[in-house]
């Protein structure tokens, strides 16, 4: 989060001190200088300002992947998180409730899911795609003195169900065999 907070910050106080946008006249070495000095400024120490640096913009967003699936399982593992422990099949409503709020917190990874396997044909997202579904894929574990069903326990594998359903008829409808196949695998 920390990563993400600078990375952010700098960004911001990149586009504040530069008064363009980086074009192709300026010299890559004055904008690596440029941001070397912000990075300074803003108190950002040397290893940070080396992964920042060699940092690409795939590695970006494979980071985002990882860290939208990491707060679904965060979210999933939570005790304040309003998703019961214990669901009552007698209680539709109240099921519903949970099912749409699930939904709901995994809309954004789920769209991310759908355009991976319909627009990345060279599989350049394909592994942090497998990071990602590992990630929730992960076993749940009840916290300590809270009472639990086993539809409780199942409803925490709702959202990597939701990614599988999107991986399957994503990759059939987008012909990408090959990302099917290594969720297979």
């Amino acid at each position: 989060m920390e990563e993400q907070y600078n990375s952010a910050l700098f960004k911001l106080v990149e586009r504040a001190v530069s008064p363009f946008p980086q074009s192709a006249d300026r010299q890559p070495e004055a904008q690596e200088e440029v941001n070397a000095n912000i990075s300074e400024t803003l108190g950002i120490d040397l290893p940070s300002r080396l992964k920042q640096t060699l940092r690409t913009p795939k590695d970006a967003l494979a980071d985002d992947l990882m860290a939208e699936a990491k707060a679904i399982r965060d979210y999933l593992d939570g005790r304040a998180t309003g998703l019961s422990w214990t669901p009552q099949l007698n209680n539709p409503s109240g099921n519903k409730e949970m099912i749409e709020a699930l939904e709901n917190k995994s809309r954004a990874l789920q769209l991310s899911v759908a355009t991976i396997l319909l627009s990345d044909r060279k599989g350049v997202y394909t592994h942090a795609l497998m990071r990602a579904i590992r990630m929730l894929a992960k076993s749940t574990e009840v916290p300590s003195g809270t009472t639990y069903n086993r539809i409780g326990e199942a409803l925490r594998y709702y959202p990597l169900g939701l990614m599988l359903y999107t991986i399957f008829t994503c990759g059939v409808v987008g012909d990408r065999g090959d990302g099917v196949n290594a969720v297979l695998s």
